[in-house]
Parts: structure tokens; sequence; C-alpha cells
């Protein structure tokens, strides 16, 4: 009886393995507020990935990016990753804040808005609030009816001989003809008219017309949308007729507070554009 071998040409069957799990978390940057950064946290080794930051952008391919919007907001983003196996997408409401700065001292507290459209002075408050540059600085230059000054780091001990003389000139004067100095306005101390803007020291216009001579020679980077009372009461401590400077410290702190565009309407009654 004849007898034959029986070879099949079919290759076995692999295991393709499973499609990702997708997963992902994020934070937003403490000094540029409309900056968030994605950590990818898929599982099943994804060889692709695709992101859709809610805002109408360029899909981004990167693993963990880092994308900024352009204002505040709840956007809907959504990861799809996929491997050989397959792809899944997962999705979540990302929030975007803005950013108001607390300036908190004996007398009450002050809320300030920093304007978008200075964005290198923006940047620079927040980076000295973030490192606590500001906290137990002093008011050292209050001036009844036309301004307060502080924010010198060299006023933070007793001694304030040097207070006012602190802080290099790094930013560039700008002048925008929409952010006058009007009654409330924030702007950057500067050694002369059209000069460079202090690092460190601010002042806030006391003055309730407005300190409009002061326009287009200084820049104007924020707005105190509450709290002027507080700095009427500052201006008003008793104080050297010679500088101007208070004969008791008057120190403050700063913080951020992140918040939508809807509640700093309800709290401060401003309207953010």
């Amino acid at each position: 009886m004849a007898c034959s071998l029986i070879f099949s040409c079919t290759k076995p069957k692999t295991n393709p393995g499973s499609k990702p799990g997708v997963n992902f978390t994020y934070v937003t940057d403490s000094i540029n507020g409309y900056q968030a950064t994605f950590k990818n946290a898929s599982t099943g080794s994804p060889t692709s990935y695709s992101w859709n930051f809610g805002d109408a952008s360029t899909a981004d391919t990167s693993k963990n990016p880092t994308h900024t919007y352009t204002t505040s907001g709840t956007y809907h983003v959504v990861l799809t990753a996929t491997n050989k196996a397959g792809s899944d997408t997962f999705g979540m409401n990302v929030i975007i804040y803005e950013q108001v700065v607390d300036i908190k001292t004996k007398f009450g507290d002050m809320y300030l808005w920093l304007y978008n459209e200075t964005p290198a002075y923006k940047a620079n408050y927040l980076k000295n609030v973030v490192t606590h540059l500001y906290d137990s600085t002093t008011f050292h230059r209050c001036v009844p009816n036309f301004v307060i000054q502080g924010g010198d780091s060299l006023s933070k001990g007793v001694d304030q001989s040097q207070a006012g003389s602190g802080g290099p000139d790094d930013l560039p004067f700008i002048y925008i003809k929409t952010l006058t100095h009007i009654y409330g306005a924030v702007g950057a101390a500067s050694l002369a008219a059209k000069g460079p803007g202090n690092n460190w020291q601010f002042y806030i216009v006391t003055n309730k017309s407005g300190d409009h001579q002061l326009d287009n020679n200084y820049t104007v980077f924020g707005f105190i949308m509450s709290g002027m009372n507080t700095a009427l009461t500052i201006q008003n401590q008793p104080q050297n007729s010679a500088n101007n400077m208070p004969d008791t410290p008057i120190r403050m702190s700063c913080t951020i507070l992140n918040q939508t565009k809807a509640q700093i309407l309800a709290n401060y009654g401003y309207t953010v554009k």
C-alpha cells in the first residue's frame, strides 16, 4: 500500500496583539496660561499619534506636544493612537484660564489684569510673581493724586535707603494708543521717558482723572480691575515729603488666580476682550 506525505503551504497565524489604550494628562504653564503641555499615557506601544486640540489648529503628531491657545476657554482635546492592531481615541475637556494677579497689602487687595497687547511685560510680571520676587517688597514712592510705585526687590529688608534704585531696565518701550494712563492703569517704571522699562518696579495711577501726560512716554501694561480704594489708602499714609516714601513700609505679596472670563466679569466687573 502506497503512502504519501501532505505538506501545507499556509503560514501559521500570528497574534497581532491589542490596539492601544489611549489616555493623557495635561498641565498649563504658570507664566503663559494659554500654553498647555500634554503627557501621553497611552498603553499598547502605539507607533503613531494624532492630536486634535479643539481650536481648529493643525493636527499634531508628537507624542507629548505643547500647544498654545489664543484665548481662554474650554476645548475638547482628542488623541488618536495607532499600532499594527488598530487605533483608539480618547478625549477630554481642557480648561484654559485667564490669569489675574492678586496684590495683597495690609490695607486690602488689588486685582491686576495684565494686557495681552504687551506680552513681554505680562510674562515678566508673572515670572516675578511665580519666583516670589514681589513678596515683601514695598510701595516705596506714593505721590498723592498721581501714582503709587513699588516692586523693587531692594526694598525687602528693614533698610529702605536703596528702595527705588533696583532692577534692570531690559523691557522695550512700547506705546499702544488704546492703553493709556487712566485711573488704575499699571505701568513700568523707567529711568527716562521712552526709555526701557524696569523689570521689577511698577506704578499704579491714582489720579481719578488719569495722568495722560505720561502717555507715549511710559509703557502701560495692566489695569487694576478692583481694589483702587486700597491704592488710595496707600498713597495717603504719612510719608517723607522729600521723596514720598511712607514712614512705615507698606509691603505687598502677589499670587496668581486662574479664572474664567465669566468669573472675572462677575468678580471685578471687568470684561476681558
